[in-house]
């Protein structure tokens, strides 16, 4: 058992932390502001600093602590709550250099694969194309090189993480899945009604609440999987099952008739969960709803103009965003951003696979708006075309968008396995990676609309994805070795297969 004074001494370790890293932070808040690159270095150097103040062997724990509770920010606040920080350094690159100290202390007990090999050459790589254009640049460089950075997320998780945890994260995830549906229309609706009235951190150009319906959308995929999956009735909850989905779909609603995108990131993320878990009970239910509250909406076909992007939250400008991303813009309101979508990525891949930056790309630090000639403003406030997978086309060439695409098939390939492994005797780990794969696809399809990649409160929960799908592949791998040929059987039966309790 361990004694008083030991917690006590604990937690003054731990509140010394904490008192130190914002004293630092604060102290080269300044310098940040007039040397950006030197401020930025300090800062995290400093943060580093104060995380030493710990017993090396916490520092893995206070980092996942840490992540969880900006992971927890980022899901509600989003983009507002990605500038809170000091001068030009915000708490994800605070929590990062964390990560990074994480990894060095867990390096002799981490195991490498091909996946981690890949991830490492990706990181490689963006810091090559990168580091070079600094001086020019300055602290754009790095921002831009977060596409590539925030990789150390995936790596940090998979190597700090244990498989052991996987309950404690469900029950926590269970217990906030009615704050996020109950929350998402109060903030989306917040940034067109009261977006003039809520207060900024200071220097961020967005309130400090300001959700994007497509990143509410990867989140309300990952809802429905665990919802389909079953492992929202697995304990306790705060509303059923039928409440839930009620709330979903209505939260689907107002996302999807402002975003297609995210429309079709929700819609496609939550139906992956079928390649893992069949339930015909939760997907009868999920069903029924669908089709009553698309019933009610064309009955009603209720219209609330928000004057935000041209598009009332309606039935029939639900219909229209549907019928667009088959190719079908029936009244051509939507035709405008599609076009000049495609245009701007034309010309990446024409620069690119079919000009002279196949192999090195325009690199990180350069404004793609200014330099590709799509800026939609004087300020220069587009730097990416809104495509994750082809700002990296555009930055880093052929060379990084076939590392990205390589780690992203080795994921999704991992993960199936996994599930195939899991399904012999670990139900609720094929739960999990249902609903990792559900995050990680509704990520993936957000980011090839917006600019989600490029930012932390996409680019961080996204890594850190990848790094708890390497946990799960490395735990049912392990489970799947302990399984005997002669149990195996056995195992696969209903009636006595293992039903690890999540509550």
């Amino acid at each position: 058992m361990i004694g008083t004074g030991a917690l006590r001494q604990g937690r003054a370790e731990s509140a010394a932390v904490i008192a130190a890293a914002a004293v630092i932070a604060a102290t080269v808040g300044a310098l940040v502001a007039k040397a950006p690159i030197i401020g930025f270095g300090v800062t995290l150097g400093g943060v580093a600093l104060a995380a030493l103040l710990v017993r090396p062997s916490r520092i893995p724990s206070v980092f996942l602590a840490a992540l969880g509770i900006i992971c927890l920010a980022y899901a509600l606040g989003d983009r507002g709550i990605a500038y809170v920080g000091f001068g030009q350094v915000f708490m994800g690159e605070m929590v990062l250099a964390l990560g990074v100290l994480a990894i060095v202390i867990s390096l002799p007990r981490m195991k490498f694969g091909l996946l981690d090999a890949l991830l490492i050459g990706f990181i490689a790589l963006g810091a090559a194309r990168t580091i070079p254009y600094i001086g020019q640049y300055g602290i754009d460089a790095l921002r831009d090189g977060v596409a590539w950075g925030y990789a150390l997320f995936a790596i940090a998780v998979a190597g700090t993480f244990r498989a052991q945890w996987f309950p404690t994260l469900v029950r926590a995830y269970r217990l906030l899945i009615p704050v996020m549906l109950v929350w998402f229309p109060v903030a989306i609706g917040s940034n067109v009604v009261a977006g003039s009235v809520i207060p900024h951190w200071p220097g961020a150009p967005v309130p400090i609440i300001y959700m994007k319906e497509g990143d509410a959308a990867v989140h309300l995929a990952a809802i429905a999987a665990f919802v389909l999956v079953g492992l929202y009735s697995s304990g306790p909850r705060l509303i059923r099952d039928g409440v839930v989905w009620a709330l979903w779909f209505a939260d689907l609603a107002i996302a999807g008739t402002i975003s297609r995108g995210g429309m079709l990131a929700a819609i496609l993320g939550a139906g992956s969960s079928v390649l893992f878990v069949r339930s015909s009970a939760r997907m009868l239910q999920g069903a029924a709803i669908a089709i009553g509250f698309v019933v009610a909406l064309y009955l009603v076909n209720p219209s609330v103009e928000l004057g935000y992007k041209g598009r009332p939250v309606s039935f029939t400008q639900l219909v229209d965003n549907v019928a667009s991303v088959v190719g079908d813009d029936r009244n051509g309101q939507l035709d405008t951003t599609r076009e000049w979508r495609l245009a701007w990525w034309d010309k990446i891949v024409g620069y690119t696979l079919d000009g002279p930056y196949l192999w090195t790309g325009k690199g990180f630090g350069i404004n793609l708006g200014d330099a590709d000639g799509f800026e939609v403003d004087s300020v220069g406030s587009l730097r990416s075309p809104h495509n994750g997978h082809l700002t990296l086309l555009a930055r880093g060439g052929l060379p990084m968008l076939a590392l990205w695409v390589l780690i992203q098939a080795s994921f999704a390939i991992g993960l199936i396995r996994a599930g195939i492994r899991a399904s012999r005797s670990q139900p609720a780990l094929l739960g999990i990676i249902a609903v990792l794969f559900a995050y990680w696809l509704a990520a993936l399809i957000n980011m090839s609309f917006d600019v989600y990649l490029e930012g932390p409160q996409g680019g961080i929960p996204f890594w850190s994805v990848i790094g708890l799908g390497m946990v799960a592949m490395r735990a049912a791998r392990q489970a799947d070795q302990e399984v005997s040929p002669a149990t195996a059987p056995a195992l696969r039966t209903p009636a006595t297969a293992p039903s690890p309790s999540l509550t």
